[in-house]
């Protein structure tokens, strides 16, 4: 893959990232600040943000004023206002085990965003990182959101639960969230690049959801050959393998994939599904857990995955799964 080719993928990836992020921090501060929402921005960040945003208006006279403070905020801007708010650590735990993670997990994010706005190249594994950190992201949308009022707080209509966005092909989410799209004023194009474009008006989060628990139910689904059932219950167990392989530990047995591969379902919808991707994904994992298991280093795992060109893999899956969960039954 070119390097402009690569940088692309990892802008769309990076940009949406940073997009969500705010949204989510614009919903929870307003659901414990009311409309003085923007107090929750630790007084020194807050007024480095509105310098950002004032420098940029004294050069560029087409500056629209709805783009408020977090407009300008960098992901490590972002870390610093989840760390102010007890509250707001608490909805990203899904995405890293405790507020130091987080902190090395958006100075990663930071870095990205930084090379790909100076057009330098973005590594394999840096791309790898971007499409689990945005599978995580979205299941984290999708999910509820454990916010409610700060002490002090004014509560407006704002603090009431807001409308979950649904995340499954069936129901495709709204992006932004409902309650960030009442509350905010319209924004600029500009302002909006991150929003991924899309024929249909609420379809641009729309991504699978796994089933709760998908080895229950999978030797039934195969048996009676629904698609849908068993490319949710892959979606699941890739997304939980590809976690332990960015973090180079062993990833999770493939349970999932033993019973699928063995079924004629899988070999009646190879074809047609287009499944070489999941049969690339589960024999890249094989020769990593060996690998692993042999004493491989992680700098050794690192090497292994960008000779067989591993971010490629996860996003030709991430591919197949967005259109294959839309359109079967």
């Amino acid at each position: 893959m070119k390097k402009t080719e690569i940088n692309a993928d990892a802008y769309r990836l990076v940009a949406e990232s940073l997009y969500r992020i705010r949204q989510l921090l614009r919903d929870g501060l307003r659901a414990a600040y009311g409309d003085d929402w923007e107090t929750g921005i630790p007084e020194e960040r807050r007024g480095y943000l509105k310098q950002r945003r004032a420098r940029e208006a004294s050069i560029n006279w087409h500056l629209i004023d709805s783009s408020d403070v977090l407009d300008y905020a960098g992901f490590l801007d972002l870390y610093e206002v989840i760390e102010a708010n007890p509250q707001l650590q608490e909805l990203f735990t899904s995405l890293a085990s405790d507020v130091n993670v987080l902190r090395i997990r958006f100075m990663e994010l930071d870095t990205i965003l930084s090379r790909v706005a100076y057009v330098r190249q973005v590594a394999d594994t840096e791309l790898s990182f971007l499409i689990s950190f945005d599978e995580r992201l979205r299941k984290l949308i999708a999910g509820p959101r454990p916010v409610g009022p700060a002490a002090g707080g004014k509560p407006t209509k704002a603090a009431e639960p807001a409308a979950r966005a649904t995340f499954s092909p069936e129901h495709p989410a709204a992006d932004p969230p409902a309650a960030a799209a009442r509350d905010r004023k319209s924004e600029p194009t500009g302002q909006r690049v991150a929003a991924a474009p899309t024929s249909a008006p609420d379809a641009a989060a729309a991504e699978p959801r796994a089933a709760a628990n998908p080895a229950d139910d999978i030797a039934q689904a195969l048996a009676e050959k629904k698609d849908r059932p068993v490319l949710l219950a892959l979606y699941s167990e890739i997304t939980a393998i590809a976690d332990g392989l960015y973090n180079q530990s062993t990833p999770p047995y493939p349970t999932i994939w033993e019973k699928v591969r063995e079924s004629d379902w899988y070999h009646a919808r190879f074809a047609p599904l287009g499944l070489k991707s999941v049969s690339d994904f589960y024999g890249l994992v094989d020769e990593a857990r060996n690998r692993l298991a042999a004493g491989a280093s992680k700098t050794e795992l690192q090497d292994l995955l960008k000779e067989r060109n591993y971010a490629q893999v996860l996003l030709a899956l991430r591919e197949l799964f967005r259109h294959q969960t839309q359109v079967t039954n």
